[in-house]
Protein backbone atom coordinates (compact mmCIF):
# COMPACT_ATOMS: atom_id res chain seq x y z
CA UNK A 1 0.00 0.00 0.00
CA UNK A 2 1.41 3.51 -0.76
CA UNK A 3 2.44 5.74 1.96
CA UNK A 4 -0.12 8.20 2.98
CA UNK A 5 1.59 12.01 2.56
CA UNK A 6 1.14 13.56 6.20
CA UNK A 7 -0.84 17.04 6.53
CA UNK A 8 -1.37 20.00 8.29
CA UNK A 9 -4.45 21.16 9.58
CA UNK A 10 -5.33 24.02 11.74
CA UNK A 11 -1.61 24.91 12.80
CA UNK A 12 -1.43 21.19 13.54
CA UNK A 13 0.70 18.24 11.50
CA UNK A 14 -0.51 14.86 11.98
CA UNK A 15 1.92 12.38 10.91
CA UNK A 16 2.13 8.78 9.54
CA UNK A 17 1.63 7.18 13.05
CA UNK A 18 -1.10 9.14 14.10
CA UNK A 19 0.80 11.37 16.11
CA UNK A 20 -0.01 15.37 16.53
CA UNK A 21 2.30 17.90 16.65
CA UNK A 22 1.81 21.44 16.92
CA UNK A 23 3.71 24.38 14.73
CA UNK A 24 6.44 25.99 16.36
CA UNK A 25 7.04 23.08 18.57
CA UNK A 26 11.04 21.74 18.95
CA UNK A 27 9.20 18.07 17.36
CA UNK A 28 7.83 20.53 14.76
CA UNK A 29 11.14 21.46 13.71
CA UNK A 30 12.72 17.96 14.30
CA UNK A 31 9.59 16.57 12.16
CA UNK A 32 11.09 18.84 9.02
CA UNK A 33 14.51 17.63 9.09
CA UNK A 34 14.02 14.17 9.21
CA UNK A 35 10.75 14.60 6.40
CA UNK A 36 10.68 15.61 2.81
CA UNK A 37 7.11 16.80 2.52
CA UNK A 38 3.65 16.87 3.79
CA UNK A 39 0.49 18.39 2.29
CA UNK A 40 -0.86 21.76 3.99
CA UNK A 41 -4.60 22.55 4.96
CA UNK A 42 -5.57 26.24 4.93
CA UNK A 43 -7.40 27.86 7.66
CA UNK A 44 -8.67 30.00 4.61
CA UNK A 45 -10.95 28.85 1.43
CA UNK A 46 -7.94 28.35 -0.57
CA UNK A 47 -7.47 24.91 -1.46
CA UNK A 48 -4.50 22.57 0.45
CA UNK A 49 -1.11 22.14 -1.54
CA UNK A 50 1.77 19.89 -1.48
CA UNK A 51 4.90 21.27 0.70
CA UNK A 52 8.46 20.07 -0.70
CA UNK A 53 12.00 20.15 0.55
CA UNK A 54 14.40 20.44 -2.43
CA UNK A 55 18.35 20.82 -2.30
CA UNK A 56 20.01 24.17 -3.71
CA UNK A 57 21.75 24.08 -6.93
CA UNK A 58 25.05 23.67 -5.13
CA UNK A 59 23.78 21.12 -2.63
CA UNK A 60 24.79 23.32 0.74
CA UNK A 61 21.44 24.26 1.73
CA UNK A 62 17.16 22.73 2.10
CA UNK A 63 14.57 25.21 0.72
CA UNK A 64 10.71 24.48 0.90
CA UNK A 65 8.71 25.24 -1.93
CA UNK A 66 4.78 25.44 -2.08
CA UNK A 67 2.74 23.44 -5.18
CA UNK A 68 -0.57 23.05 -6.25
CA UNK A 69 -1.95 22.50 -9.61
CA UNK A 70 -4.35 23.82 -11.58
CA UNK A 71 -5.97 22.73 -15.04
CA UNK A 72 -3.41 19.97 -15.70
CA UNK A 73 -0.47 22.48 -14.68
CA UNK A 74 1.69 22.51 -11.88
CA UNK A 75 2.57 25.91 -9.80
CA UNK A 76 5.09 26.81 -7.67
CA UNK A 77 6.61 29.11 -5.11
CA UNK A 78 9.33 29.44 -3.07
CA UNK A 79 8.58 29.38 0.68
CA UNK A 80 12.02 29.68 2.87
CA UNK A 81 14.48 27.42 4.83
CA UNK A 82 13.31 25.25 7.32
CA UNK A 83 12.94 27.79 9.76
CA UNK A 84 10.46 30.11 7.78
CA UNK A 85 7.34 27.38 8.11
CA UNK A 86 5.21 28.77 10.10
CA UNK A 87 1.37 28.99 9.76
CA UNK A 88 1.56 32.37 8.52
CA UNK A 89 4.11 32.04 5.91
CA UNK A 90 2.28 28.70 4.57
CA UNK A 91 -0.76 31.02 4.47
CA UNK A 92 0.51 33.33 2.58
CA UNK A 93 1.73 30.61 0.00
CA UNK A 94 -1.75 29.20 0.15
CA UNK A 95 -3.28 32.67 -1.49
CA UNK A 96 -0.03 32.96 -3.73
CA UNK A 97 -0.88 29.05 -5.10
CA UNK A 98 -4.99 29.72 -5.50
CA UNK A 99 -4.65 30.96 -9.50
CA UNK A 100 -7.95 30.87 -10.84
CA UNK A 101 -8.79 27.46 -13.39
CA UNK A 102 -8.87 29.01 -17.13
CA UNK A 103 -11.13 26.94 -19.64
CA UNK A 104 -8.90 24.90 -21.68
CA UNK A 105 -10.83 26.66 -24.99
CA UNK A 106 -8.63 29.52 -24.17
CA UNK A 107 -5.93 28.38 -22.54
CA UNK A 108 -3.23 31.04 -20.85
CA UNK A 109 0.58 30.57 -19.62
CA UNK A 110 0.40 31.31 -16.11
CA UNK A 111 4.30 33.61 -15.46
CA UNK A 112 6.55 31.05 -13.24
CA UNK A 113 7.75 32.42 -10.07
CA UNK A 114 11.28 33.85 -9.64
CA UNK A 115 12.27 31.23 -7.65
CA UNK A 116 15.62 31.39 -9.60
CA UNK A 117 16.21 35.18 -8.71
CA UNK A 118 14.86 34.50 -4.67
CA UNK A 119 17.99 31.85 -4.39
CA UNK A 120 20.35 33.54 -6.25
CA UNK A 121 19.43 36.66 -4.34
CA UNK A 122 19.74 33.92 -1.31
CA UNK A 123 23.07 33.20 -2.13
CA UNK A 124 24.31 37.00 -2.81
CA UNK A 125 23.41 37.79 0.88
CA UNK A 126 25.39 34.61 1.80
CA UNK A 127 28.27 35.59 0.02
CA UNK A 128 28.42 39.19 1.06
CA UNK A 129 28.18 38.16 4.75
CA UNK A 130 31.28 35.88 4.21
CA UNK A 131 33.10 38.62 2.12
CA UNK A 132 32.52 40.81 5.42
CA UNK A 133 33.69 38.74 7.88
CA UNK A 134 36.41 37.78 5.77
CA UNK A 135 37.43 42.20 5.24
CA UNK A 136 36.98 42.14 9.46
CA UNK A 137 39.22 40.00 9.54
CA UNK A 138 41.62 41.31 7.76
CA UNK A 139 41.47 44.93 9.03
CA UNK A 140 42.25 43.09 12.35
CA UNK A 141 45.39 41.88 11.00
CA UNK A 142 46.30 45.05 9.67
CA UNK A 143 46.05 47.19 12.83
CA UNK A 144 48.03 44.60 14.67
CA UNK A 145 50.67 44.91 12.33
CA UNK A 146 50.44 49.01 12.59
CA UNK A 147 50.65 48.20 16.10
CA UNK A 148 53.89 46.55 15.82
CA UNK A 149 55.27 49.03 13.42
CA UNK A 150 54.17 51.66 15.79
CA UNK A 151 56.34 49.78 18.70
CA UNK A 152 58.97 49.13 16.50
CA UNK A 153 59.60 52.61 15.47
CA UNK A 154 59.55 53.88 19.17
CA UNK A 155 62.50 51.80 19.81
CA UNK A 156 64.81 52.79 16.72
CA UNK A 157 68.64 53.24 17.64
CA UNK A 158 69.93 56.84 17.24
CA UNK A 159 73.50 55.80 15.87
CA UNK A 160 74.66 59.07 15.18
CA UNK A 161 73.83 59.98 18.62
CA UNK A 162 75.74 56.99 19.84
CA UNK A 163 79.02 57.82 17.36
CA UNK A 164 78.98 61.75 18.48
CA UNK A 165 78.90 60.55 22.57
CA UNK A 166 81.64 58.00 21.75
CA UNK A 167 83.98 59.79 19.77
CA UNK A 168 83.57 63.07 22.33
CA UNK A 169 84.53 60.58 25.22
CA UNK A 170 87.94 59.74 23.36
CA UNK A 171 88.45 64.11 23.28
CA UNK A 172 90.43 64.22 20.26
CA UNK A 173 90.25 67.28 18.27
CA UNK A 174 88.32 66.49 14.84
CA UNK A 175 91.05 66.91 12.65
CA UNK A 176 93.05 64.49 14.29
CA UNK A 177 93.91 61.33 12.25
CA UNK A 178 92.76 58.92 15.57
CA UNK A 179 89.52 60.92 15.69
CA UNK A 180 89.10 60.54 11.61
CA UNK A 181 90.43 56.86 11.36
CA UNK A 182 88.00 56.20 14.21
CA UNK A 183 84.85 57.77 12.44
CA UNK A 184 85.57 55.76 9.62
CA UNK A 185 85.82 52.56 11.93
CA UNK A 186 81.93 53.38 13.69
CA UNK A 187 80.40 54.22 9.89
CA UNK A 188 81.55 50.70 8.98
CA UNK A 189 80.43 48.72 11.91
CA UNK A 190 76.98 50.87 11.96
CA UNK A 191 76.45 50.12 8.15
CA UNK A 192 77.16 46.22 8.93
CA UNK A 193 74.96 46.30 12.06
CA UNK A 194 72.08 48.00 10.24
CA UNK A 195 72.25 45.45 7.76
CA UNK A 196 72.18 42.43 10.09
CA UNK A 197 69.04 43.99 11.80
CA UNK A 198 67.05 44.29 8.82
CA UNK A 199 67.96 40.48 7.79
CA UNK A 200 66.99 39.10 11.24
CA UNK A 201 63.98 41.64 11.49
CA UNK A 202 62.67 42.29 8.28
CA UNK A 203 62.58 45.79 9.98
CA UNK A 204 64.51 49.14 8.54
CA UNK A 205 66.83 50.85 11.09
CA UNK A 206 67.40 54.04 11.24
Amino acid sequence: MANQICSVAAGILETESGKKIKLYFPEWLEWLHSNDSFRYCPSSPHSPFTVRKEKSSRGKADYWYGYRKVSGKLHKRYIGKTGDLSSKRLEEIAEELNIPATPRSKPQFTEQPDVTDTEETTRLHIQVEELQNQLAAKSAELELVQQKLEKQRSHRIDYQAIQENYLSSLKLGKQASEYKNARRHLNGFTTLLKAKLEASHGNYAE
